[in-house]
């Protein structure tokens, strides 16, 4: 939430019982309020909808929600036909909002027919720099500034590869730098593949629930990235959550390049997520 709500053009607001939040997203299926966070147990959704509601009144908005899981819309649409019994939800879905989500373990092992392509490009990125790579897995309170400024770095080098910055890229320059200044506070999670000394890949995560582990950002240069360098960092830094059962790639965004190479990895499940106007 911290690193995104530029992005989102997020408003956050909150009492006692729950966290709200409003997307002001560049779609309309990032425009809404999201599912309410409960901060205390005894809190019911009905009295956050309705607190939602009076939200949308008091500052001209349309009272609707985005980003919704299918469990979620159940639960908001069985309290909203109660509160507006003649007004009829319909709910919409967008491909590139989905989650990716896959097993920790076949990540980490690769194993089986299905994924030999992702082992050939590990095994061909090991052949190719033999004993000239290394990896190194840092904790939260391991992030020094020597690493962040390798994981920038790559990240300028990267950046420098597309050329002209969209504002896309500008947005997630600034998320990523957000997060290597917080990183301790943020409790997160990085990996670093060198090649002779030089950093040429970074992933950074975080842990958002006892089974699940969400990568944020992950990049590479080029070069590297021709020979393998996302299927190594990708393995390399999975293998180090075997506490978690799950991993969570984030949405594609539509992007054709980027929903191919998730899907390459074979999800185990893929998170649609709904909204309505």
């Amino acid at each position: 939430m911290f690193l995104l709500q530029n992005r989102y053009n997020t408003t956050f607001y909150y009492n006692e019982n729950f966290l709200f939040r409003y997307y002001e997203g560049k779609t309309e299926s990032q425009k809404g309020y999201l599912f309410p966070i409960f901060l205390n147990s005894s809190a019911s959704l009905d009295s956050a909808v309705k607190l939602i509601y009076e939200d949308s009144v008091n500052k001209n908005r349309s009272f609707n929600f985005c980003l919704c899981t299918q469990n979620q819309v159940e639960l908001l649409n069985e309290i909203m036909i109660k509160m507006f019994p003649e007004k009829k939800f319909e709910w919409k879905h967008d491909e590139g909002d989905s989650d990716y989500i896959y097993l920790q373990e076949k990540l980490s092992s690769l194993t089986g027919s299905k994924l030999q392509k992702k082992r050939n490009h590990v095994n061909q990125f090991k052949s190719i720099y033999e004993n000239q790579w290394q990896f190194k897995f840092i904790t939260a309170n391991e992030c020094n500034e020597k690493y962040k400024e390798d994981m920038l770095y790559v990240l300028k080098h990267w950046q420098n590869e597309k050329g002209e910055m969209s504002e896309d890229f500008n947005l997630e320059n600034e998320s990523i730098n957000l997060a290597l200044k917080f990183f301790t506070e943020l409790k997160l999670f990085a990996g670093i593949l060198y090649v002779s000394g030089f950093p040429v890949a970074f992933t950074i995560a975080s842990r958002i629930s006892s089974e699940c582990v969400d990568i944020h950002f992950e990049k590479a240069v080029s070069d590297y990235s021709r020979n393998g360098a996302f299927a190594v960092i990708n393995q390399l830094f999975v293998q180090n959550f075997s506490d978690y059962k799950y991993i969570n790639r984030e949405e594609d965004m539509n992007i054709e390049g980027l929903r191919k190479a998730k899907l390459s990895y074979k999800p185990e499940l893929i998170l649609e997520k709904f909204y309505f106007l």
